[in-house]
């Protein structure tokens, strides 16, 4: 591979293939139709034509197409698939072109190659070889769509600068062409409506390329067979996607204070059934019994808490005791659910409240506490490496 070959790889790679390109260019077709209802001869003029994607499409539907580039490898695309493709300049062609000679001049993604100079010129002449009612049509990248605008475009480095379409839309209006439409064209698919857009909608799917069809001045008999396609609307502007992510904003924060009035009217209607139930009789007759409920509670609260405080101060003493210690845990082990019930008062409550006493830590002998067998090989192990390092000291 060389240099040479690198624009027609590139193509491959970034604007897609052949199938693609062609698929796309017949969103034209029912703009195009009606000049074969005018004109017996219909010769259309491609410039920049690449690899004849255009060409095809036209010649498929019987047109006269002929196409000029001045790339020999993208020639070379045409020449294989049976097109009529020259290498020759873009404007030097229309300038030898006779009066009102062409249907069509077309140049898909040209414009932002070219001199804005140039691009004035293939205008102004191509006003002048197309017959009444004939159409230019040019397409380019869209800098609308901020990916495109800031990142995409540059991917070719043979690109001059983004033109935006007020601009190229004004070229044909400045050289007295009949009407023009820009159409926004690859947008991205983002349902009928009804999906909520998000950021990554704003920056990536609004429509990524734009066409501008400019459609020179005719009989408004000839003119109205074109009517019904201008009067449409094509592409996703990134307005249109920016007031829909704005209203999507507002739809939520509006269903995030509705919902709050919701729990709101809620919490009031509770708080209004809670003070009838407290202005109630049967909850003034009833109080007595709450209050003797309350102060039940409550004894008996205190009455565990004493109970756990003896319980811990008689366990102290008792670790105080080895032979009183060990003769308890063997009569426990007879009592497997008293045993697994002072284990549990044992981890949780004693041992937390006694655990920094030091008089209490020097007493006891660890050896016996009530541990697990996984506890108490942790336990072994421990005491073996605290052995080891006094050794070592």
């Amino acid at each position: 591979m060389n240099a040479e070959d690198f624009y027609r790889a590139f193509e491959d790679k970034f604007r897609g293939s052949r199938d693609l390109i062609k698929s796309r260019l017949e969103v034209y077709l029912p703009f195009v139709m009606p000049l074969q209802e005018i004109y017996e001869k219909c010769d259309v003029l491609d410039i920049g034509c690449g690899r004849g994607e255009w060409l095809e499409l036209m010649s498929e539907n019987g047109f006269n197409a002929t196409g000029v580039d001045l790339d020999d490898r993208m020639l070379e695309a045409c020449k294989e698939h049976g097109l009529n493709a020259i290498n020759k300049d873009a404007l030097l062609t229309l300038q030898e072109l006779p009066d009102e000679s062409q249907v069509i001049v077309s140049g898909f993604h040209i414009a932002e190659h070219l001199p804005f100079e140039t691009l004035l010129e293939i205008v102004k002449e191509a006003k002048r070889v197309l017959k009444p009612a004939g159409l230019l049509i040019m397409e380019t990248p869209n800098p609308e769509n901020i990916c495109v605008g800031t990142n995409n475009f540059y991917i070719d480095p043979t690109h001059n600068r983004p033109i935006p379409s007020k601009l190229l839309s004004y070229l044909p209006e400045f050289y007295g062409y009949n009407r023009i439409k820009v159409m926004g064209l690859q947008e991205g698919r983002i349902g009928d409506g009804s999906r909520t857009i998000s950021i990554f909608d704003v920056y990536f799917n609004s429509s990524p390329d734009y066409a501008v069809l400019a459609q020179k001045d005719a009989d408004l008999n000839l003119l109205s067979l074109f009517d019904n396609e201008f009067a449409k609307d094509y592409g996703l502007s990134i307005d249109v996607l920016c007031n829909r992510f704005e209203e999507g904003i507002t739809n939520r924060f509006a269903d995030v204070e509705t919902k709050a009035q919701s729990a709101e009217t809620k919490a009031l209607s509770a708080e209004s059934a809670l003070n009838a139930i407290y202005a109630s009789r049967s909850w003034k007759i009833t109080a007595p019994y709450r209050a003797l409920g309350d102060f039940t509670k409550d004894l008996k609260q205190k009455a565990k808490n004493n109970l756990k405080s003896f319980a811990a101060i008689c366990v102290k003493k008792i670790e105080n005791h080895p032979r009183v210690k060990k003769s308890v845990i063997r009569l426990m082990d007879h009592f497997p659910k008293i045993k697994s019930r002072f284990n549990k008062f044992y981890q949780a409550y004693y041992l937390p409240k006694y655990y920094n006493d030091a008089h209490f830590t020097q007493a006891c002998s660890f050896k016996y506490l009530p541990l697990t067998s996984h506890g108490k090989q942790i336990y072994e192990e421990i005491k073996e490496k605290i052995a080891q390092r006094n050794e070592a000291v």
